[in-house]
């Protein structure tokens, strides 16, 4: 997790002007045929506004996720893979750039103009360079069929229509469509941008030599690591997006067995007759090997039942039988029989009573019981009981509040189902008095775990490689994620396969 940034006045909003009926927007705007899909398409965004739009907003992404992986191994293959992707699309003339983001989080996803982001949290299940590629494709379709562009078109003409205004020039509409683009370009496309995006990749995909049922198992795995870490927090399977690369639109099971069929028509038909069934698994683990596996110090560790983030500079323990799991935003420990632990930070003035705060800021909402001021290891802090729902369910809640600085605060949520509070409010006790400031001898060892390749012998199995893992719950079956195996499936001498040290 990461502290939240400070309070900003938000800036005002920019009127769209008009003058004219709304007949005359047709006639202003572009619309020409796309490269990427053979169709015509309206939009009022310029392919030069595109590459401003990607460039002005590029620094926020590195901002928003942890920065640029600095691995240069990494780096060269996700720039090579994806410009040979490149290459192959309907778009060769964009100024592509292609950038591996710091955070654990897998995702993909695409600016206009050619910004083409990858996670490392992504590239640890990826299985080799066709899977990459098979990302990449679809991020680059994209891209080549300005989904951002039209999305952005869709959203100024719903405006234009809602407040009755009309067009005075392309200038002022354009500019304001701009502005729409920048607000929507990390949610998701929708149902119908996502599957032209899937077939526009396939075909980049398969005319760069690559095997075009890489997409497949890509999917697949993504299906697995959304049921895992759905198990992991506590929550249904059915409750975890697909990650947040394919998420939503339309649902994981439609979309492999679309993909399935487009792989067929790609291996048998005309269109396949270029296609090629290069895999690149040996370049790829080669390139990983070593890579930043999970959280970093900036972000914080789970190690057992305690979380450690040494550059906020605290630690705490949850109970037996809890298990961890770190968020960008906040850190949730799942527990026995539905209970939780969620724990987060909030920016607060200095001045600001820590026992106020929570009745009247955080807690405002909420029929609290009485306010109670305490110390934890000699930090100021309150606490309250109330009542709330967790997954829809009514639980009893405890709410922990603790001034860490001087405009920092720590919350901590205990929930627990009815009947069984009293039975846990020992163990939960201990976890509100655990919170401390780390010593510095505690943060020496602290490090990130690495993906380590290395090949299968004899006798290996997942179980007995997963026993030597340093991986806290259901290790097996993340191992089995981390190299796109499926359940069940036994290990074959020779082969190379990702662990964690």
């Amino acid at each position: 997790m990461s502290l939240p940034p400070s309070p900003t006045r938000p800036s005002p909003g920019r009127r769209l002007r008009a003058a004219v009926a709304g007949a005359a927007m047709a006639a202003l705007a572009g619309c020409a045929v796309n490269p990427a899909t053979g169709g015509s398409q309206f939009t009022l965004v310029s392919p030069a506004q595109d590459a401003a739009l990607g460039a002005r907003e590029h620094p926020k992404v590195l901002a928003e996720y942890g920065g640029e992986y600095a691995d240069p191994e990494v780096r060269a293959l996700v720039d090579r893979v994806g410009r040979r992707i490149a290459a192959a699309s309907a778009r060769p003339d964009v100024d592509y750039t292609f950038t591996v983001l710091d955070s654990p989080i897998a995702n993909a996803f695409a600016l206009p103009g050619g910004y083409v982001y990858v996670t490392r949290g992504l590239l640890a299940i990826v299985g080799d360079e066709a899977e990459l590629a098979a990302v990449l494709g679809h991020e680059i379709a994209h891209v080549a069929a300005r989904h951002s562009a039209a999305r952005a078109t869709q959203s100024t003409i719903a405006q234009v229509a809602l407040v009755g205004l009309a067009v005075v020039g392309l200038g002022p509409i354009a500019g304001q469509a701009a502005g729409t683009t920048a607000e929507l370009l990390l949610k998701g496309y929708s149902r119908g941008h996502e599957l032209e995006a899937d077939a526009i990749g396939m075909r980049y995909l398969t005319a760069a030599g690559y095997d075009p049922w890489a997409v497949v198992d890509f999917l697949q795995t993504m299906q697995r690591d959304a049921e895992l870490k759905a198990a992991l927090a506590g929550r249904r399977p059915d409750s975890e997006q697909i990650g947040q690369w394919l998420s939503s639109h339309p649902q994981t099971e439609e979309r492999v067995a679309r993909a399935s069929a487009l792989a067929r028509d790609a291996a048998a038909g005309a269109e396949g007759a270029a296609a090629g069934s290069e895999r690149g698994r040996d370049a790829f683990l080669d390139a990983v090997d070593g890579m930043i596996f999970g959280d970093t110090a900036e972000q914080g560790f789970v190690r057992g039942r305690t979380f450690f983030h040494p550059v906020l500079g605290f630690r705490f323990d949850v109970p037996e039988g809890f298990r961890i799991v770190n968020g960008a935003d906040q850190v949730i420990a799942a527990g026995p029989d539905g209970s939780a632990i969620i724990f987060d930070a909030d920016r607060v003035p200095p001045v600001r009573d820590v026992a106020d705060y929570l009745a009247d800021d955080w807690g405002a909402r909420m029929a609290l019981g009485r306010v109670e001021r305490i110390e934890v290891n000699g930090m100021p802090a309150a606490t309250a009981v109330a009542e709330a729902r967790l997954g829809g369910t009514p639980v009893d809640a405890r709410l922990l509040a603790i001034r860490f600085g001087p405009d920092r605060i720590y919350r901590f949520v205990f929930a627990t189902p009815k009947g069984l509070t009293g039975a846990m409010n020992l163990a939960l006790r201990e976890t509100s008095y655990s919170f401390r400031r780390l010593e510095p001898a505690e943060t020496r060892d602290l490090a990130p775990l690495r993906i380590e390749v290395r090949t299968v012998r004899p006798g290996d199995t997942l179980e007995s490689l997963a026993a030597g893992l340093p991986l806290e719950g259901m290790a097996v079956e993340r191992l089995a994620v981390l190299n796109g195996i499926a359940p069940g499936t036994p290990l074959e001498p020779g082969r190379r396969i990702k662990l964690i040290r």
